[in-house]
């Protein structure tokens, strides 16, 4: 199982307002299945957090406006998300966000203990 967790930094658009419309669109562009609906939390005097619990595990969106900045955090706990629905994600990230860069870190997971 692959941990995604991508690093988004110097975005265009303020975070905090199109954080929530990311969610939407990444659930269609990579058929996700929420089990309900996002719970999201502000932070004084700014930032988010989302998280949102899916069939196929959760994704968690983390805001710094100050920064221009989003951390998502996304385990899918089936390997049927290869490369081409990551692109997906990412292209999704590319088109909500605008950002300068993005980091992404991939981390096999040992749910055997092996």
């Amino acid at each position: 199982m692959t941990h995604y967790i991508f690093d988004v930094t110097k975005c265009r658009f303020d975070v905090d307002t199109v954080a929530p419309k990311f969610i939407e669109k990444v659930i269609d562009n990579i058929e996700l299945t929420p089990v309900g609906p996002p719970v999201s939390y502000d932070f004084e005097p700014h930032g988010k957090t989302i998280v949102l619990v899916l069939k196929e595990s959760h994704l968690i969106v983390h805001t710094w406006p100050e920064f221009g900045s989003v951390l998502i955090d996304f385990l899918p706990c089936v390997d049927t998300y290869g490369k081409n629905k990551i692109h997906r994600f990412t292209s999704t990230i590319k088109e909500i966000f605008e950002p300068e860069s993005i980091k992404l870190t991939e981390i096999t997971r040992d749910i055997e203990g092996d």
